[in-house]
């Protein structure tokens, strides 16, 4: 009991702030709201403002990876859980929440699993450990129409495009880590790594205000 009195007493020396962002307001094409909290010592005056203007957005699209036939293969769905996205596709619109553009409706695979795919011309939703393995990306069809826009009507290409699981790589770029990042060699690990990390962009632009006050 001494101890946590004592530690409850230092923290009298800190200014302590939360706030709520998203990962997508950074330019990160997930949507990922997190409560973050940020303290500091008084001595290097007040916390700045955590108010941030919104980046330009992006889509999946936009850190998708360039890969040869083989690495494409290797992230393919099963032929069941395809399936299931195209049927659903087949019987509804696309849908358009807070950026993230879902093709069908949830689908339901063996074990009880239930999944979503998403436009690659959307966001994405958060990652977890598992869903960062199990992501299924609709890539549309080159003859598809207006497929640039947020909401848009489907024409009879719609669903013949491609769908495959996200790469680490790409899953790293929703993270915002930098190609420069080694993810973990296993990519299961990889995966887990991605899903539990916090998006880098977001810690960036945290901590950059904090020290640019303190250098101010």
């Amino acid at each position: 009991m001494q101890r946590l009195e004592r530690e409850l007493v230092k923290l009298d020396d800190y200014e302590v702030t939360w706030f709520e962002t998203d990962s997508s307001w950074f330019g990160s094409p997930q949507v990922r709201r997190r409560v973050y909290i940020v303290g500091r010592r008084k001595e290097f005056g007040p916390l700045p403002s955590f108010d941030f203007h919104q980046a330009k957005s992006h889509s999946f699209w936009d850190v998708r990876k360039d890969m040869t036939k083989r690495d494409f293969q290797e992230l393919l769905l099963a032929e069941t859980q395809t399936e299931n996205i195209r049927r659903t596709m087949r019987k509804h619109p696309p849908s358009n929440h807070r950026g993230m553009r879902r093709v069908g409706q949830a689908y339901l695979c063996e074990g009880g699993n239930v999944g979503l795919a998403y436009h690659a011309r959307g966001k994405v939703p958060t990652l977890t450990k598992i869903w960062a393995r199990f992501l299924p990306v609709y890539f549309p069809h080159g003859n598809a129409i207006n497929h640039e826009v947020g909401d848009f009507e489907p024409n009879g290409w719609y669903g013949k495009g491609k769908i495959r699981r996200a790469s680490v790589r790409e899953v790293m770029r929703l993270q915002g880590f930098p190609d420069s990042f080694k993810p973990h060699p296993r990519a299961a690990l990889a995966y887990e790594h991605a899903g539990n990390a916090v998006n880098a962009k977001v810690i960036y632009a945290i901590t950059n205000r904090v020290l640019n006050s303190i250098l101010a």
